[in-house]
């Protein structure tokens, strides 16, 4: 636990997944659109060749952008990923670092009562799962 925030493995349902993505667009000045795509892990090959790998990763283009999916997201993976909507020039080290700080701040609130944006972060996130398919 980082400074005593009780951290949760909160998954989100789409509809949820959808009101997170609204607020953390809004909370980091996103103003392009942003879309949900689920994949069968199936469709996603790791770096090793094999067949199967989870995927969570988001794909820029001239429309907006669409976060890919292979399993039910966080919230830490809803920031995680529109910090690299927000900020593509930034490292995958700076994402993580202020995911963390965001997230820190947002649950610390949401753990006082306040509102319900989704603000659990689930700490393993990008760092405990096999992220070789990354879009």
């Amino acid at each position: 636990m980082a400074g005593g925030l009780r951290r949760c493995d909160h998954r989100l349902t789409r509809e949820r997944a959808g009101h997170a993505i609204a607020y953390w667009r809004a909370r980091l000045g996103i103003t392009r659109p942003v879309r949900l795509e689920r994949v069968r892990r199936c469709q996603v090959t790791g770096a090793d060749g094999r067949r199967g790998c989870t995927l969570v990763g988001v794909v820029l283009d001239w429309d907006g952008a669409t976060i890919y999916h292979t399993r039910p997201l966080t919230t830490e993976d809803v920031v995680h990923e529109l910090l690299h909507v927000a900020h593509p020039d930034w490292s995958e080290a700076q994402v993580l670092d202020e995911t963390e700080r965001l997230l820190v701040g947002a649950g610390a609130a949401a753990h006082r009562g306040g509102g319900d944006d989704g603000c659990c972060a689930d700490k393993r996130g990008f760092r405990g799962l096999g992220r070789s398919g990354r879009a």
